[in-house]
C-alpha cells in the first residue's frame, strides 16, 4: 500500500513515542521505526515522516506531482507527507521528464509588447533606426539574436496631420 495513501487518506501516523535510544539500529533521535516497522524521520516541527526508498521514490513523486504544478509545489506536497534524501534533485529530474509539464510550461518572459514610437526628427536628413527582436523557437543549439536595422528617409517618417 502506498505511503501517501496510508498516512494521508487512512489517517495512520507514525508513533510519536520513541523507545530508548539505541534499542533499534535506526533509533538515533532523528530516525526511528513506527508501529508497522516503517523507517521514519523526525522533522524539525516534531512530526514523524515515513522515509521513502529509491525504488518507490519515482512512484511516490508521481503521486504528489498530480496536477502538474511544477517542481516547487511537488516538493512541498512531498515534504508534507514523507521524507527522502536529496529530494529536490529527484523532484526536479522528475518534472524535467514529465512531458505534460514541458508542454505547458511558461516561457521565461512575457511576449514583447508594442513598439515604442520614435520622435520625429526636427532636421532634414536625420537617420532613424530601430532594433527589431524576433522571437526564435527554442533549439538545442543556441543561436544569437538576429539584429536588423531599417533606415527610413526623413520624408517618409513625417506624417501629415
Amino acid at each position: 500500500m502506498c505511503f501517501y495513501y496510508r498516512y494521508q487518506v487512512l489517517g495512520m501516523r507514525p508513533l510519536t513515542t520513541t523507545t530508548t535510544k539505541g534499542t533499534h539500529p535506526f533509533d538515533n533521535g532523528s530516525f526511528g521505526l513506527d508501529a508497522d516497522n516503517v523507517l521514519c524521520k523526525l522533522t524539525p516541527t516534531g512530526v514523524w515522516r515515513p522515509c521513502i526508498g529509491t525504488v518507490a521514490l519515482p512512484h511516490v513523486i508521481g503521486l504528489t506531482h498530480m496536477g502538474h504544478l511544477g517542481a516547487k509545489a511537488t516538493f512541498d506536497r512531498f515534504c508534507a507527507v514523507a521524507y527522502a534524501p536529496h529530494l529536490l534533485h529527484h523532484v526536479e529530474a522528475f518534472v524535467k521528464r514529465c512531458t505534460q509539464c514541458q508542454q505547458m510550461r511558461m516561457l521565461l518572459h512575457q511576449p514583447y509588447g508594442a513598439l515604442q514610437l520614435l520622435p520625429a526628427p526636427d532636421t532634414p536628413f536625420t537617420t532613424i533606426s530601430c532594433d527589431f527582436r524576433l522571437h526564435h523557437v527554442e533549439r538545442r543549439k543556441v543561436e544569437p539574436m538576429v539584429r536588423q536595422t531599417a533606415t527610413v528617409p526623413h520624408w517618409m517618417a513625417k506624417e501629415d496631420h
